[in-house]
């Protein structure tokens, strides 16, 4: 939680400097959601992966990233991945 804490925190200093959706947070994003998914909360990692997208965030890292192994079977995590390797 405390580590979530400081990643929320790093988000919201990028954003104060580059502005709300610029795409450096975009690692912010998904460093965030790696946290998640390891601490359980598939459905938060998802929805941040998410955000991350749509920033414009794409890194072909995600395809081996273990952090991220728990949403492997899930078809919404498989969408996400199909946009990352669209925009690579």
């Amino acid at each position: 939680e405390e580590a979530l804490r400081w990643y929320r925190r790093a988000l919201a200093i990028r954003e104060e400097i580059f502005g709300s959706g610029h795409p450096s947070t975009g690692w912010n994003h998904y460093d965030q959601a790696c946290l998640l998914a390891l601490s359980g909360d598939g459905d938060g990692a998802l929805a941040t992966l998410n955000r991350a997208l749509d920033i414009g965030w794409a890194n072909n890292r995600i395809f081996n990233d273990k952090d991220l192994d728990s949403l492997r079977d899930d078809p919404r995590f498989e969408a996400i991945l199909d946009e990352v390797q669209e925009r690579l």
